[in-house]
């Protein structure tokens, strides 16, 4: 990559667009774990690749980018080991110059509690030399370049805690690795009450940045969200427009939505492209105005700052503050760890990414228990869930649970078989292979009226099986 390429994030729903923009994209960016899933039921069980997906992209003919989102690099508990061996694989098969992940954690103790959010590390020395040694360990497992992400932080600044660029930028020395300037995220912690953003930015080591990312976000009860949901804000731009020309060793940018805010009467291809050709011109390094004048950026090693000092908590007593605040919250508790209102923040996002999984993968059986519960019994089964069970990593994991809890809660006849109906048919789509899914009913007139969106019959008691084909794939 002689010069910043620009791009677009690759994401199942994302597939048809990174393709029409071909020729507006010159490189892309890709979520491995998108594109995983297991076998079976094993919760140890290493993940599969869909590498049909994967040679799709590859087809497009770009140097392709990875962005992991599971294998962050600030868990005091180290790495899932399930990730590794599909981490591996995955760069095997797409051979980026470099990848990343973000500098969060995602659990917490030996047990792996997930927390169901990307949650910020604790800002001092004892983090910086403990993330630095995660980073060390994944390149030489790896043997590839790493960057971290530069994350969103909800939380207000604690006193004694390392301003945002300058703990960034000491990692990024210590363990001599790239920096991926996530330009919403600290716009976003800007308008939240951290640092400004320009700030942050001349507090980084210019030379380790390689990659950019940008995106669209949205207000949510008094909080700028980073929700991926649309084009970038102006003033992101602008922000790039300042930076960029003062990375001499920036190499991507690239941008960043989720799939369902893509739709022709909200977000088209053309806005898209519109906006990929304006990140290209940026990236050109064309002299900026003198409206827009670069940020200057350190080259030396900052100065100690006295008030990074005493750093009271280490990064397990600050996971485990967080762990309870969460907890404590949920409860209606609003005391000690908890006081932070940003906490509500947190619960809504881990709430919303939660329920999301779970009708994403299973459709059928989320309408089912609406036809069946109402509006009101379905939201009330969903909140005992999530109080009840930690959240997974993946969403296969997380729907696999609530169809369990939703089995022996909901109450609702034939709910198990509907579940397993829509799990067959998921493995059957991501292996290739024909799967059986066994029914105590006739399956026709329950999954018609399912469908249709209407109060299902009471069919008599009958065992059926089912054999569920995978999906004929059009030739192009």
């Amino acid at each position: 990559m002689p010069e910043p390429g620009v791009g677009l994030i690759y994401l199942p729903g994302l597939e048809a667009l990174a393709a029409e923009l071909s020729d507006a994209c010159t490189l892309y960016e890709i979520e491995p774990q998108a594109f995983w899933y297991k076998a079976g039921d094993d919760p140890c069980e290493p993940y599969a690749l869909d590498e049909a997906k994967f040679a799709a992209l590859l087809d497009l003919g770009k140097p392709v980018l990875m962005h992991s989102v599971g294998c962050p690099v600030a868990s005091t508990n180290g790495f899932d080991t399930r990730q590794l061996d599909g981490l591996r694989r995955s760069l095997e098969i797409l051979k980026p110059a470099w990848w990343s992940d973000h500098a969060s954690f995602v659990s917490t103790g030996e047990a792996r509690r997930g927390m169901g959010f990307l949650m910020p590390p604790i800002q001092n020395r004892r983090s910086v030399a403990m993330i630095a040694d995660r980073i060390k360990t994944l390149q030489d497992m790896f043997g590839l370049p790493f960057a971290f992400e530069t994350g969103v932080n909800y939380f207000a600044p604690r006193d004694g805690d390392m301003p945002d660029g300058a703990f960034w930028g000491e990692i990024a020395r210590a363990a001599d690795c790239g920096i991926l300037l996530d330009l919403h995220n600290i716009w976003s912690n800007q308008r939240n009450g951290r640092c400004a953003a320009d700030t942050v930015i001349a507090q980084l080591p210019c030379e380790h940045v390689w990659e950019i990312h940008v995106a669209g976000g949205q207000d949510h009860k008094g909080y700028w969200l980073d929700s991926h949901c649309g084009l970038p804000q102006a003033e992101v731009i602008a922000l790039l427009e300042r930076t960029a020309p003062a990375l001499p060793d920036l190499k991507a940018i690239n941008f960043e939505i989720v799939p369902e805010y893509v739709d022709v009467e909200t977000i088209g291809a053309e806005d898209v492209r519109a906006l990929l050709r304006r990140l290209r011109a940026i990236g050109s390094r064309a002299r900026p105005s003198e409206a827009s004048q670069p940020v200057a950026l350190q080259t030396g090693r900052p100065a100690r700052d006295p008030k990074d000092e005493p750093e009271a908590l280490s990064p397990v007593e600050w996971e485990t503050r967080l762990r309870h605040g969460i907890d404590a919250r949920c409860r209606g508790e609003i005391s000690g760890a908890g006081s932070d209102p940003a906490f509500d923040i947190y619960i809504d996002l881990i709430l919303m990414a939660r329920r999301g999984s779970i009708v994403d993968a299973l459709p059928l059986t989320a309408r089912y228990l609406w036809l069946a519960l109402g509006e009101d019994g379905l939201e009330a089964l969903l909140r005992r869930y999530l109080a009840d069970a930690a959240p997974e990593a993946f969403m296969a994991d997380e729907a696999r649970n609530f169809a369990r809890f939703a089995g022996r809660e909901g109450g609702v006849p034939h709910l198990a078989d509907i579940s397993a109906f829509e799990f067959a048919a998921q493995k059957a789509a991501e292996t290739g292979e024909a799967q059986l899914a066994r029914f105590g009913c006739d399956p026709v007139p329950l999954l018609t009226a399912i469908r249709k969106g209407v109060p299902p019959p009471a069919p008599p008691p009958m065992a059926i099986e089912v054999e569920v084909r995978p999906p004929v794939r059009q030739a192009a």
